[in-house]
């Protein structure tokens, strides 16, 4: 059996994905009108062409310290009600991963991945990339 979607349901319309876009945009407008509400500070965002929701902690430029991205994941995560991935959220890790979802204006939801890139991350077992033994 394949695990392609469009072998169950048919293939995903243009229809389908201009709807799921637009409850997505709708679900976003209101998350950034209550994320200012609340002063949490800017995440970037990105729709996906299935209607989802992508945020970046810290994208294009922005400079954080590690504890500035954990700090900041964190609230965002609590803020959405966001699940932290286990894989990923572990101390040790280079990066943050939370999931979920959202409720839509019409009834239905939309999926919500939010992440942050750890900077000042250091190897756990002490090994430095730059260092002559690597």
């Amino acid at each position: 059996m394949s695990n392609n979607p469009d072998d169950l349901f048919g293939p995903v319309t243009e229809a389908e994905r201009r709807t799921w876009q637009l409850r997505a945009h709708a679900a976003l407008a209101t998350v950034l009108s209550l994320a200012a509400a609340a002063g949490l500070d800017p995440v970037t965002w990105t729709l996906t062409d299935l209607g989802g929701l992508y945020g970046r902690i810290n994208e294009y430029g922005r400079v954080l310290t590690e504890q500035q991205a954990r700090e900041r994941f964190a609230h965002w995560a609590e803020f959405l009600d966001l699940s932290k991935n286990p894989r990923t959220a572990r101390p040790e890790s280079a990066a943050l991963r939370a999931v979920g979802s959202l409720p839509a204006r019409d009834g239905g939801s939309v999926v919500v991945v939010l992440s942050a890139f750890l900077p000042d991350h250091h190897d756990p077992d002490g090994t430095d990339p730059g260092s002559e033994g690597c």
